[in-house]
This record gives structure tokens, C-alpha cells and sequence, in this order.
């Protein structure tokens, strides 16, 4: 790796128990996509427009990849989970992103990030937002659906 590789990763907090992201953000903006493989490429180029320049945007975007394609892979289908929402905020100079998908039918466990085999196709996607982020969790909102936040810092 070289230096500039490196310069995402950062302490690696776990998301042990639901935990909501700080409050006192400013929204940025807010996208509801149908819940299908196309809404990951379409998160990721509607966050450009976001952020534009931005120095966290490449960041934001790895984020975004893999916290969309959970909420496209994991949730059961069913009438009325057929939609994600991608949402930006502001934390003074942090960066927010929230992906908030159907949620759970039934009870199941919180996801946390794992150290997939090897030769696993799969299963890296929490441990990257969990190296990229300086804070993410993760908490089911009142009316059911699963909401997976996390905080980029820019220093």
C-alpha cells in the first residue's frame, strides 16, 4: 500500500448494539431509489453531484457502494420493500451517510463486520465502511426499517 492507500483507514469501531448517528446534522440531501442491482451505480453518481469536489467524495463513495448493495441483497422482498433511501448530512465538517432499507421481517441480529474466508466472494462489504468510517452503526427506525449510518471525519 502506499501512503495515499492508507490514508482511509482509520480506528476500527464495531457496531456492536443499535446505535443512532449524531443529531445534529444538516441535511445535504436525500434520494429514494427502487431497491434493485441498478441503485448502487446510481447512488454513487447521484453522491458525486453532492459532493462534487469534495475531498471525501472517492471515501463516500466506497461507503455508499457497499452500504446500497446490502440494502439491495439482504432485505426480503415483499409489497412495500421495493425501496432504499440514500441520505448526505453535514456534521459541522463530517460527513454523514445514512442508507435506509426495508428492514427486518423478524427479529435477527445486528450486522457487524466480518472476516469472511479467503476465497469468499462476499462478506467484506461492513469491514470496509468499518475502515473507512471514524463511526458507523446501525438501529431499525420506528415504523420497521433497517437505517446503517456512518460518519467520514476529514481529519
Amino acid at each position: 500500500m502506499t501512503t495515499t492507500d492508507t490514508a482511509h483507514v482509520t480506528e476500527t469501531p464495531e457496531a456492536v448494539e443499535e446505535s443512532r448517528p449524531p443529531e445534529e446534522s444538516t441535511l445535504i440531501a436525500e434520494l429514494r431509489l427502487y431497491r434493485n442491482p441498478r441503485a448502487v451505480a446510481r447512488g454513487r453518481h447521484v453522491l458525486a453531484g453532492w459532493l462534487s469536489d469534495d475531498p471525501l467524495l472517492f471515501d463516500a463513495q466506497q461507503i455508499v457502494s457497499e452500504l446500497l448493495t446490502n440494502a439491495v441483497i439482504h432485505p426480503e422482498n415483499g409489497l412495500g420493500r421495493e425501496s432504499i433511501v440514500l441520505r448526505a448530512s453535514w456534521l459541522d465538517t463530517d460527513l454523514l451517510l445514512e442508507v435506509i432499507d426495508p428492514g427486518p421481517l423478524r427479529r435477527f441480529s445486528i450486522p457487524n463486520a466480518r472476516m469472511p474466508a479467503i476465497e469468499a466472494e462476499s462478506g467484506r462489504g461492513l469491514g470496509i465502511v468499518r475502515d473507512y468510517a471514524r463511526a458507523w452503526g446501525t438501529f431499525v427506525t420506528e415504523s420497521g426499517k433497517r437505517n446503517v449510518w456512518a460518519v467520514l471525519s476529514r481529519s
